[in-house]
């Protein structure tokens, strides 16, 4: 049981997570990992997929493409809302990206993956949305978007396998084979280095050989532990419990995702990751 100082602690920080403002400065990779990142997600699947992220889309273009969706409306960078998107995806490092409204979608949201990852809001999760609302789904996503987990969400997971165990087959000739035969995986991994700039290819040797090293990956664990990820990046960028429980609710989120939600908020990992953002937080 907590001791009453751990409450005191608790209460304190739940108290000015209450009153946060979004964040001023940036959430850096390391910060992610260090203060977010749950013990479930496996590090060196995380680290590679990370890594080839940027030249994953051409994998899965014609998923990506053929991915049904109703009609969509596209949000310009003169609404109200395209504002706080941005400033988020400053945060987070990205540089582009799209936002569109699907009548189809209802109170969901789907991150598209690509050179130019899009948010597609349901057009009642849009109606719902306040600033802070609208800050953890833009955190969220983003957050998908740049360490590469949105593509747990949009390729079928064994395929995904698949193509990571052909990258590393790369460099390790004898990785995957209880996967896939040598010339599969070599086939998956050449495609693959075909979108790579040849600068860029030396620095995926070393996650890529991590990753050999790790041993099997539970893909849906995995896609379960960097849906924890997103959320508390959501959270943060945010500073809104409120808001983030009602987006989740909204989405029919377990009573577990809630509950992790709300632990992570009265957390002293929450606080710091804030702190580290550049957040004034009172203790």
């Amino acid at each position: 049981e907590a001791t009453e100082e751990e409450e005191a602690a608790a209460e304190k920080a739940a108290v000015a997570m209450e009153n946060a403002a979004p964040l001023p400065g940036s959430l850096r990779p390391d910060v992610i990992v260090e203060l977010m990142s749950p013990e479930a997600e496996p590090m060196a699947a995380r680290n590679l997929l990370f890594a080839v992220a940027p030249y994953l889309h051409g994998m899965f273009s014609r998923r990506l493409a053929g991915r049904e969706m109703g009609d969509m409306d596209e949000i310009r960078p003169d609404h109200p809302w395209y504002q706080i998107a941005s400033d988020a995806a400053l945060r987070v490092g990205l540089d582009r990206f799209e936002i569109l409204v699907d009548r189809s979608l209802g109170h969901r949201s789907v991150v598209i993956p690509g050179n130019t990852p899009a948010l597609v809001l349901g057009e009642k999760l849009m109606e719902m949305a306040q600033p802070r609302t609208f800050g953890f789904l833009v955190g969220r996503a983003w957050a998908q978007a740049v360490t590469g987990s949105a593509f747990l969400e949009w390729a079928d997971l064994h395929e995904l396998e698949l193509v990571l165990a052909g990258i590393v087959s790369q460099f390790d000739r004898e990785f995957g084979q209880d996967l896939a035969s040598r010339s599969d995986l070599a086939e998956r991994g050449k495609a693959f280095m075909k979108q790579v700039p040849r600068r860029v290819r030396k620095s995926i040797e070393e996650p890529a050989l991590v990753y050999a090293q790790a041993g099997a990956v539970g893909m849906a664990t995995w896609q379960e532990a960097a849906r924890t990820t997103a959320v508390r990046v959501g959270l943060c960028a945010c500073g809104d419990l409120r808001g983030a429980a009602e987006v989740l609710r909204a989405e029919k989120a377990d009573d577990d995702v809630l509950t992790g939600l709300l632990l992570y908020n009265i957390g002293s990992r929450l606080v710091r990751a804030r702190e580290a953002c550049g957040a004034v937080v009172a203790r």
